[in-house]
């Protein structure tokens, strides 16, 4: 709940966690995965209703980059062998432009790919809809080539 009192709220909040949140923690839980080898076997996952996770690997600006995240929704055609993940929030490091500070680099953004070396992020950022009025919206598009796609399925 955004509190009138508080006055316009920024685009993007950046700070320490500690000064967002009373306290915090992480809950994580180790599962076994299974890399899936080719699109048969992610139709087969997919359709068997296993929970998925992609991981995408990508050289960008001098840094190696590696991203894992829940697929939570999967297109997939039996008739044709074709898949699409369609999937987020993730975090995507914008590197085409300079920031003070390197978590400045991230946004949110959603993902999409149906090939193990592309992926397309659809970036959440001030969008202007007239008048000087912007909305956050996921309108900005980031495509790259020359990464690694790979899903994972979990039991």
């Amino acid at each position: 709940m955004i509190l009138p009192s508080l006055g316009p709220q920024p685009e993007r909040n950046i700070l320490k966690t500690s000064q967002a949140f009373h306290r915090y923690y992480f809950q994580l839980q180790e599962v076994e995965g299974l890399l899936l080898k080719d699109i048969a076997e992610i139709i087969r996952a997919a359709d068997g209703g296993r929970p998925l996770v992609a991981r995408t690997e990508y050289k960008a600006s001098g840094y190696r980059i590696a991203l894992d995240y829940p697929i939570w929704t999967m297109n997939v055609s039996e008739r044709y062998l074709t898949y699409q993940t369609d999937t987020g929030p993730v975090l995507y490091p914008d590197f085409s432009k300079p920031y003070e500070r390197l978590i400045e680099r991230f946004w949110l953004a959603f993902s999409a790919f149906n090939a193990p070396n592309w992926i397309e992020f659809v970036i959440q950022k001030p969008t202007p809809v007239g008048n000087g009025i912007s909305v956050s919206h996921y309108s900005e598009v980031a495509w790259v080539d020359d990464c690694v796609n790979s899903v994972i399925a979990t039991d």
